[in-house]
């Protein structure tokens, strides 16, 4: 085929571009992962023949990789850089259907990372890009196998099977994304009514819809445990309760057809500030976040001043979140301190740009309903007020009554007037629009109870909320309403025994993972001092200039002595003693690849034979090599006999 060498260009740029969707790396970071595709790409178009610049390739890959340790780039980040330099200098040089198989297999280990990181249903057209990009190259290879021993007129490659193979893999993660549970706030079933093996969970979700029915069940996973400052009174205690009520997880500024979701161009939360460890402040929270898909941090409103782990970044991303860099494999903690409660102002250019003013037709009920609250004219802050105290004589319950409706939120606002936070959350917000008010819907998490037996406070996925925050005209910034009633976000009283025994075991575990399984920050920080201290010591005693470019001369000189005795002790007492040292060092590359070592006094023609019995296909090509090598031996013919063997060791490789 004409096009069949840019097969294998596209696996890796499909994991580019997964990369890329999955809103995990930078943009200069991507680049960088780029450019060694883009210089592949460049020497397939010219058709360059870089086979003797090999080694090279390897040394420039050699170096980049100590350049990015030396620039403190993480290691994490270096493997995803040396597998993308490994995938464009394969795609450089010649390669066989081995090497193919290796760009398909490390493509592969990069979408696997992303894929660790990303649950969103956006991430589903990259997944089924890289599956058919997979197939296709793999497809390729393996028709071009069967091509090559195929006696019979040579048919085109079943290219076809690609799209039933997506096709299929699309309908088994659909089915496994419907079966399986997932922590959410609302309801999700399944068509016919089921909902996975152990039904729906309660957590944080990635957008807002009511169109589900079902009763959400608990789910105590514990999203993070926040310590304060030692030393604090229960007076300062219930302060800082009240200032971090709410933790932010995104912002969802989108509505259309009745569902809210996540703006595409909204920007980072302007209100944190990522500081250097070693100059955080003695009064600092501790903050320990637990893993989960999205790598998602909730914080608290307000300017934070956040101290990130050494060994982990964090990202300030769009939509107002906060999460790490990189997927967590267990605890993660980091420190934060509070500073003034700041308000977030906005534009009025902004929030034409982004619709935030902008009504959903399908919640004309809830315009119906704040016009039956509130039929005058009003400031925003008085009608979003009237509203949400309105709102709060509703009922919260879990049971969702509304979910089987043909208009949930019609049907939750004039019918049965109880629901979960998304319903109150999705209520205020549309009708706020409905009535000319800028306003969005915030996804997080309340604060949680307070541990006194371990001395913080537990958030888990039960604490999952939403609420909303509007705009205040006279000041463009932005007000927080909570319209769900008081006391409905934590289930944490109903899934354990006793609340008393329920703290107790939860300081238990806490004390048992921190202390036991990871260490604490601080004992952390003691042993790296140590070992700061004691490498210090060690560098005091480093040895001269003179003396360190003797050991690696004398290093060096071992290192050539050992590998000219093992090259001695692989040729020595092969063929017969009248062949010169020359032509046995150039059969080497053969030897390697036929994996038929010669026997000590056999001659060069009956080797070759014994190779023409193994593949008989090869006996012409063969005999003209063996003919070759005796004319050069016994003939004193001045021929190149190292370039016909390299040609038939790699002939030899191919199936």
């Amino acid at each position: 085929m004409r096009y069949a060498r840019w097969f294998d260009h596209l696996p890796p740029w499909a994991s580019w571009s997964a990369l890329a969707v999955s809103e995990v790396f930078s943009g200069w970071e991507l680049l960088f992962m780029a450019l060694p595709l883009l210089a592949a790409a460049a020497v397939e178009t010219a058709r360059l023949q870089l086979y003797r610049w090999r080694r090279l390739l390897e040394i420039i890959c050699l170096i980049s990789i100590v350049a990015c340790r030396l620039l403190n780039v993480g290691w994490v980040m270096i493997v995803v850089y040396l597998l993308f330099m490994l995938c464009g200098a394969r795609l450089a040089l010649p390669r066989e259907q081995g090497h193919r198989r290796q760009i398909v297999f490390m493509a592969f280990l990069l979408f696997l990372l992303t894929t660790v990181a990303n649950t969103s249903i956006s991430f589903l057209p990259a997944a089924l890009i890289w599956t058919a990009v997979a197939g296709l190259a793999l497809l390729q290879l393996n028709w071009e196998k069967s091509a090559a021993i195929s006696k019979g007129p040579l048919k085109p490659p079943p290219l076809r099977y690609v799209l039933v193979w997506t096709s299929i893999a699309a309908l088994i993660g659909s089915a496994l994304f419907l079966m399986l549970p997932r922590p959410i706030v609302r309801w999700r079933p399944m068509p016919f009514g089921a909902n996975g093996f152990i039904g729906a969970t309660a957590g944080l979700a990635d957008n807002l819809s009511l169109d589900d029915i079902g009763v959400i069940q608990g789910n105590s996973e514990v999203v993070a445990r926040v310590l304060p400052p030692p030393g604090i009174s229960s007076g300062e205690r219930r302060r800082i309760e009240a200032r971090m009520s709410l933790l932010t997880g995104f912002y969802m500024e989108r509505a259309e057809n009745g569902r809210w979701e996540r703006a595409r161009y909204s920007p980072r939360r302007w209100d944190i500030d990522l500081g250097n460890s070693w100059l955080e402040s003695g009064n600092a929270f501790e903050f320990f976040v637990y893993p989960t898909p999205t790598g998602l941090i909730p914080m608290p409103k307000g300017r934070i001043q956040v101290f990130p782990p050494a060994n982990m970044r964090i990202d300030l991303a769009g939509n107002g979140m906060t999460r790490w860099a990189y997927p967590l494999a267990r605890p993660m903690p980091f420190r934060f301190s509070l500073g003034a409660l700041e308000t977030e102002t906005i534009a009025d250019w902004q929030i034409q740009r982004r619709g935030l003013d902008i009504p959903d037709p399908a919640t004309i009920e809830a315009l119906n309903w704040s016009l039956r609250v509130a039929p005058d004219d009003m400031p925003p802050a008085d009608l979003a007020n009237a509203l949400t105290r309105e709102l709060q004589t509703f009922r919260y319950t879990l049971d969702n009554p509304s979910g089987g409706a043909a208009d949930p939120l019609g049907d939750f606002l004039t019918h049965t007037r109880a629901g979960h936070c998304e319903f109150f959350a999705h209520a205020l917000a549309s009708a706020l629009r409905h009535r000319g008010v800028a306003s969005r819907i915030v996804n997080g998490y309340r604060l949680g109870p307070w541990i006194q037996e371990g001395g913080y406070w537990l958030v888990t996925q039960n604490e999952a909320h939403s609420w909303v925050e509007y705009v205040n005209p006279d000041t463009n910034a932005w007000i927080t309403a909570d319209p769900t009633p008081p006391g409905a976000a934590s289930f944490y009283r109903r899934w354990l025994l006793s609340e008393k025994l329920g703290h107790v075991m939860d300081a238990m575990r806490f004390r048992w993972d921190r202390y036991v399984v990871r260490f604490s920050d601080a004992e952390q920080q003691r042993g790296f001092s140590w070992i700061q201290t004691k490498a210090a010591r060690l560098w005091m005693l480093r040895p001269g200039k003179k003396t360190a470019y003797i050991f690696l001369a004398g290093a060096a000189f071992l290192l050539g002595l050992f590998a000219a005795w093992k090259r001695r002790n692989v040729i020595r007492g092969l063929f017969h003693t009248n062949i010169p040292h020359g032509t046995i060092t150039a059969l080497r590359p053969l030897i390697r690849s036929t994996r038929l070592k010669p026997l000590q006094g056999e001659t060069l023609r009956a080797w070759i034979t014994r190779l023409i019995a193994l593949r008989p296909d090869r006996q012409t090509p063969l005999s003209n090599l063996a003919d070759m090598i005796e004319g050069s031996v016994y003939g004193n013919a001045e021929t190149d006999i190292a370039r016909p063997i390299k040609q038939e060791a790699r002939a030899w490789r191919k199936p």
